[in-house]
């Protein structure tokens, strides 16, 4: 991939710098997700910033952190005519090789976008990123994923064992395991 960053004045050359607390929390990272977005607008101009690979790189190939990308519910704008998975090839190449899951929505909307959608899709298939089908749905609008049925699709796509648990448990606030023993009992 080739991009091409100018400043202001439209003429000079510059480069985002991934900054020093950026770099922190990326490396302290258990799950990376690269959210659905415009692939030439959004996600690949934050993917250029000048030394994240390397950081991406460390935090899953020797601290075991998981990547995973949300494919968009509608086309890109940036570029209609690529799927889902065609985008997050595009995009694996940012990441070390093989480590990219892809989560695609399967669900349909109605009949007037459902060809839109099987374009979308794709065939599911690819040799550059895991692609994990999952039926999300949308959420306040068509173009939009539920937020709940998305976090359980992400918790089955990278921890697969889960969907054979009776429960899933979301400790967001830290009641259940304290990490840093603030509770009293």
């Amino acid at each position: 991939v080739f991009t091409r960053f100018v400043g202001g004045d439209g003429k000079t050359a510059v480069r985002p710098l991934i900054c020093k607390r950026a770099k922190e929390v990326i490396l302290d990272a258990h799950i990376i997700v690269v959210s659905s977005g415009t692939l030439w607008s959004s996600i690949i101009p934050t993917l250029e910033t000048v030394g994240l690979p390397e950081c991406l790189e460390e935090a899953i190939l020797r601290r075991d952190a998981r990547a995973v990308m949300i494919a968009n519910r509608m086309p890109d704008k940036d570029c209609p005519h690529l799927n889902n998975i065609q985008i997050a090839e595009l995009v694996a190449g940012y990441f070390p090789h093989n480590s990219l899951t892809l989560l695609v929505d399967t669900n349909n909307f109605n009949h007037s976008v459902r060809a839109e959608r099987a374009h979308m899709i794709g065939d599911l298939q690819s040799n550059k990123v895991k692609v994990v089908p999952v039926g999300i749905g949308y959420g306040e609008k068509p173009s939009m994923h539920n937020h709940e049925t998305l976090m359980l699709g992400l918790s089955v796509a990278l921890f697969p064992d889960i969907s054979k648990s009776d429960g899933i448990v979301f400790d967001f606030d830290d009641t259940v395991f304290a990490k840093r023993a603030t509770h009293q009992n």
